[in-house]
């Protein structure tokens, strides 16, 4: 557990829930309505005030658009 945790301590390069938006095109609305559905990984940070504490790792949204991308299949056009 501690390897792990240090792993994620090392790779740890935070990103704003704008940067994030921003950054795949949507709104930030949109990335709440994903965090609330937990259809993208983030990370909950303890609350300030009225602040949200949601933060997103750089390394698991790369993962994430990684293992959402859909790739044509081989072949297929080939067929047409």
């Amino acid at each position: 557990m501690t390897e792990q945790r240090s792993d994620v301590v090392d790779n740890m390069d935070l990103m704003t829930a704008r940067e994030v938006a921003h950054a795949l095109g949507i709104s930030v609305r949109t990335l709440e309505r994903y965090v609330s559905e937990r259809l993208i990984p983030f990370v909950r940070l303890p609350m300030r005030g009225s602040r949200s504490g949601t933060r997103f790792l750089r390394s698991e949204i790369t993962k994430w658009l990684r293992k959402s991308t859909i790739r044509p299949e081989q072949g297929k056009d080939e067929a047409a």
